[in-house]
């Protein structure tokens, strides 16, 4: 296994007075770790920073990218894990999709939240 690492900023992490908390992923694992560190409230400028620490890492922007997506779930663990909560909670599955999809993501009148959960999944 690499030990190759890459930065990268997740929307979601964040402060609660909303400094972006760089994040970092490594090659052949999934998921990130949370820094301790605050690259400030500009998304634009906090990805700068990740980029130029990945280039003195040797580390261009697109194997940051590929990285990135190597280190998100198996959309079949996804699918698992949504049809579980929707079981439990239709509404929980629109929370889910805020937080990881589009955190201004709402619903159209009439829309079932479960519903949502094919549409998102479509995209895979």
């Amino acid at each position: 296994m690499s030990d190759r690492i890459a930065y990268t900023i997740v929307e979601t992490e964040r402060t609660d007075d909303g400094h972006y908390i760089p994040c970092i992923v490594k090659e052949g694992e999934t998921g990130y770790w949370r820094t301790t560190w605050r690259w400030g409230k500009d998304k634009a400028i906090a990805e700068k920073i990740a980029e130029e620490r990945n280039e003195k890492m040797g580390i261009s922007k697109e194997d940051a990218m590929r990285l990135v997506l190597q280190s998100f779930p198996r959309a079949s663990d996804i699918h698992a894990q949504l049809d579980r909560l929707r079981e439990k909670d239709p509404e929980a599955v629109l929370e889910w999709i805020r937080e990881y999809i589009s955190p201004d993501f709402d619903l159209e009148e009439n829309v079932n939240p479960a519903d949502i959960l094919d549409w998102t999944l479509e995209w895979n």
